[in-house]
């Protein structure tokens, strides 16, 4: 097991070695933040935003009327 700090709240989690490789995406325990390694030697991971859910992306303004 690895133990890495969150990027976003500090928190040490622990990861197993075979999940981390670069630009896998993880997630905090702490305070769910997904994370992905940018890094591998040292492992240095940062946050990043999970585009699939955000409700920003989603404009009914946009809807045209036929």
């Amino acid at each position: 097991m690895i133990e890495l700090a969150c990027p976003e709240c500090g928190a040490e989690n622990s990861y197993r070695e075979q999940d981390l490789f670069l630009f896998a995406h993880v997630a905090c325990e702490n305070c769910g933040a997904l994370l992905e390694v940018i890094e591998e030697a040292p492992f240095v991971m940062e946050a990043v935003e999970d585009d699939l859910t955000d409700e920003d992306d989603f404009d009914d303004d946009d809807e045209s009327d036929v």
